[in-house]
């Protein structure tokens, strides 16, 4: 128990978000498994917290033999430069590391010990020897946050297990990624006073859960980039306490408004890093008709430009809070309820040959229904003849507001409180299909009706 605990006291955990972090654009988080492609491999997903180390800290990233295919080359470590200024309720004398000392070490080891803690129960951690110093380098950060930093000798990957670490010999920060992060027990921090290397655990009373650093490398495999992102679509109710990315397939409204608010939000699932452009489209199917309310909305994720290329394995929140406001008047759409709504996207990267592994989660649809005493009727609903030419006739019209859209949701005829049995004249109406709605007080009926001539 001396071991784990000895490591918690050495450093002083500050649970904070750092908004001002995500300013600078995330990479993405590498899972395990052999690479064959260039890519980063580590953690990076959106850092939320942070440790401060007393001086000669010292924290690392084991990888594993064959994550990384031998003879490739490590040409990049990113990491997070914190300082005082960073943590905006921090009152303590001033900190941040000036230089860092970046290591790589191979012939890395590790067993895991067991042993009977106070509890009388059996608990394990691993034990790590980082192995030997084979690379080093000083590093001196000219702004805070992410850093990418580009080794100044290539390192060739090795055929067993190998470390990179980050030394800082000031007292300093560094980055923690979420909690249940895959392979976050390949992740380790030494401290001057703590008795070797350890995993940072988050918790309290006997439970604690692994967290990784902030720390990746860039494996080379002298190959053009290719950017595998599986792009995902998904929509949820933002009224609902929800967290996203839970997902709805349906919601109803308890109101006959103009607008419908829904949270947006798209995902890359694939592991690496998403450039280039994002069209999104949105659509409404009723009745067998389509009516588009978005089309190819170009979401530019260029770096250069607006900063939203959106990091591997991360979910991104359309428009910041994710609230969209498809602003149409439904009833002027001609729709009924339910009706499906859909969103959709299309990636196209900035390399030739970047590709979306996985199509069919591009498109998401859900259900809408309206409940608040409307009644809908559309299979009582009489309109005839079908196909017209001339006229059509509604049955069981009396009083009713009948409204005649087209397909592309335009309103086209209208008649105020109408006769029981009400003869519309459409010569003027051109050739095509028709959604008749008839509204009659607590009852909206819908009907599809064709024009030939």
């Amino acid at each position: 128990m001396k071991k784990l605990f000895t490591f918690f006291a050495a450093m002083a955990l500050v649970s904070m978000s750092f908004a001002q972090l995500n300013e600078t654009p995330v990479t993405n988080v590498q899972n395990p498994g052999n690479v064959d492609r260039s890519e980063w491999y580590g953690f990076t997903s959106n850092s939320s917290s942070a440790y401060i180390f007393a001086a000669e800290a010292e924290y690392l990233l084991r990888i594993p033999a064959g994550a990384l295919t031998p003879g490739t080359l490590i040409t990049k470590v990113m990491f997070q430069h914190l300082t005082s200024e960073n943590f905006s309720d921090y009152t303590g004398d001033p900190f941040g590391c000036e230089t860092y000392t970046i290591k790589i070490y191979t012939g890395t080891s590790y067993e895991t010990i067991t042993y009977i803690g106070s509890d009388e129960q059996e608990h394990t951690y691993d034990s790590l020897n980082p192995g030997t110093l084979a690379y080093s380098m000083f590093y001196s950060p000219t702004e805070t946050g992410q850093q990418i930093v580009t080794l100044g000798q290539a390192f060739t990957v090795p055929n067993g297990d190998f470390c990179v670490a980050i030394y800082a010999p000031d007292k300093s920060a560094g980055g923690l990624c979420p909690e249940d992060t895959a392979c976050a027990t390949q992740s380790y921090a030494y401290m001057d006073d703590a008795d070797g290397w350890q995993h940072y655990q988050f918790g309290n009373g006997g439970v604690y859960t692994d967290k990784p650093w902030y720390l990746a490398v860039f494996n080379d495999d002298g190959q053009p980039i290719v950017h595998k992102c599986d792009w995902k679509v998904a929509l949820h109710d933002p009224n609902d306490a929800q967290t996203f990315p839970d997902e709805i397939t349906s919601m109803t409204v308890d109101s006959y408004v103009d607008s419908l608010y829904l949270a947006f939000e798209m995902g890359n699932m694939g592991p690496d890093t998403a450039y280039g452009h994002v069209y999104f489209d949105c659509y409404v199917e009723c009745n067998g008709i389509t009516t588009t309310l978005i089309e190819d909305d170009d979401w530019d994720l260029s770096q250069t430009t607006n900063g939203y290329m959106l990091p591997g394995y991360g979910w991104w929140s359309v428009d910041g809070g994710g609230l969209f406001d498809f602003a149409n008047d439904f009833v002027e759409l001609g729709l009924s309820f339910p009706f499906e709504l859909c969103i959709h996207c299309d990636w196209v990267g900035n390399q030739s040959n970047d590709y979306d592994p996985d199509t069919t989660n591009n498109t998401y649809c859900i259900t809408v229904d309206y409940d608040n005493g409307i009644n809908e009727k559309t299979n009582d609903l009489m309109v005839y003849p079908n196909p017209a030419c001339n006229e059509i006739t509604i049955d069981n019209a009396a009083g009713a507001q009948v409204s005649i859209y087209n397909v592309a949701g335009q309103e086209v005829m209208s008649i105020e409180n109408a006769n029981a049995s009400a003869t519309i004249n459409v010569m003027n109406l051109t050739e095509g299909l028709y959604i008749v709605r008839v509204v009659n007080g607590n009852e909206v009926a819908t009907s599809k009706v064709n024009i030939v001539r």
